[in-house]
């Protein structure tokens, strides 16, 4: 039930998308000037963007890279809910969150545009396949195809037990780090270069104060796991400093805060 409400949510989304990138194709075409229409039009196209922006900031900051480093540092086999492993639950729910806000995006996207293809093409001049947009775009869809790739070759994982899982565990996580890589470009470009920000200059320093924290709090996570490990092969016991847990709280917290920072700042432009 929960996934054909989905279905039937994208669905609707989809159509109404649909309807504003052709109302918007059309106005611009006939050169409407500033009548009601075109103003309504205008208005859902900013609209479409804003969603775009939302959805694509809370996505990439915040559900992704809490996914990826849950199972990365926090794998504890003992730990279970609901049958299943409680790293395996975390990661599949978080990325499902990623997958439905992305796939709502893009849809955002695509009404926002009318369709229109904005990445580089054989038929744009280099200046236009070098702008900013353009390369917007195609990091973007990228991102998404990737994000596409994941839960349906997820279907398609073999038995823990069998040799050519390690197949699927490597691409698994090479194409969820390239995805998640190129949707952060896309993020760092519209943050310094498009005017889709109440503050651009604020979501500048945001987006690297993001990127920095995240790095310095995921190196530290990395050289805990690697002092614990040897802990363990010299069966010495912890001394009580911060353990990774604590050390994934203070990372989404960090993450949370800035994405819903950034996304205010797209909400009230």
């Amino acid at each position: 039930m929960a996934f054909q409400l989905t279905i039937y949510t994208l669905i609707f989304i989809a159509a109404n998308s649909a309807v504003y990138g052709q109302n918007n194709s059309s106005n611009s075409t006939a050169g409407g000037g500033g009548g009601p229409s075109a103003a309504q039009n205008g208005i859902s196209t900013i609209f479409l963007f804003k969603c775009h922006g939302v959805l694509m900031t809370l996505t990439w900051l915040m559900l992704a890279p809490c996914a990826i480093l849950y199972v990365r540092f926090l794998r504890d086999p003992l730990k279970r809910i609901l049958g299943d492993q409680l790293w395996f639950q975390v990661h599949r729910l978080l990325n499902t969150l990623t997958f439905i806000c992305v796939l709502i995006a893009f849809i955002c996207a695509i009404g926002a545009t009318g369709g229109v293809w904005k990445g580089p093409t054989i038929y744009n001049s280099w200046e236009e396949n070098l702008a900013w947009s353009s390369i917007h775009s195609l990091f973007g869809f990228i991102a998404f195809l990737l994000t596409i790739f994941q839960p349906i070759s997820a279907l398609f994982r073999c038995h823990p037990d069998s040799s050519a899982r390690v197949v699927f565990n490597v691409l698994h996580a090479f194409t969820g780090y390239i995805g998640w890589l190129c949707a952060l470009i896309a993020i760092c470009i519209a943050c310094v270069h498009f005017g889709l920000f109440a503050n651009t200059s604020a979501a500048t320093v945001l987006i690297i104060v993001f990127l920095v924290l995240l790095g310095i709090v995921a190196l530290i996570m990395q050289i805990v796991a690697i002092w614990k490990g040897h802990q363990q092969q010299q069966e010495q016991h912890g001394t009580g400093c911060i353990g990774q847990s604590q050390l994934f709280v203070i990372l989404a917290l960090i993450c949370c805060a800035i994405a819903v920072s950034i996304s205010l700042l797209i909400i009230f432009a």
